[in-house]
């Protein structure tokens, strides 16, 4: 079942083209949070990759039992 023609389509206005088939400004802001959100998780996660990548790499350093001058690196026994 055909119910638009292309050309009928084309001829339509912006504002016509929005009222048919466009999202409903509730939607576009709710899309537009998220998307945000999805940012800022993207940021933390890549934040947190890092830090424990340097915890990984602190903690190599301690299990090699680098000369004295990296003490203050070696866990403590106690």
């Amino acid at each position: 079942m055909k119910l638009f023609s292309s050309s009928w389509i084309y001829n339509l206005s912006h504002e016509q083209l929005e009222q048919i088939a466009g999202e409903e400004a509730a939607v576009r802001r709710k899309r537009r949070q998220l998307q945000k959100q999805a940012k800022e998780l993207d940021t933390g996660r890549r934040i947190l990759l890092q830090l424990v990548k340097e915890e990984f790499y602190l903690l190599e350093l301690r299990k090699a039992n680098f000369p004295s001058k990296w003490s203050f690196l070696r866990l403590s026994s106690k």
